[in-house]
């Protein structure tokens, strides 16, 4: 499963997806910029993958699926 987040200046909450009754922290480098994250769960090893990029974008997209690879 993949997913993708954005936190935007002024965001101070947001879903993520995560384990049940376990809280899940994303620090804001700077509330003024837009930050995006996508993020990928491996049912098989429950690992779960982080990874930062400047815009949700085509390009990015393609960087994260080679990041998963």
């Amino acid at each position: 499963m993949v997913d993708e987040c954005h936190l935007l200046w002024g965001d101070s909450e947001g879903y993520v997806w995560g384990k049940k009754k376990e809280r899940v922290s994303i620090p804001i480098v700077n509330e003024r910029e837009r930050q995006t994250y996508f993020g990928g769960l491996d049912y098989k090893t429950k690992e779960f993958l982080i990874y930062p990029a400047e815009k949700g974008n085509s390009d990015n997209t393609i960087n994260f699926l080679n990041f998963l690879r």
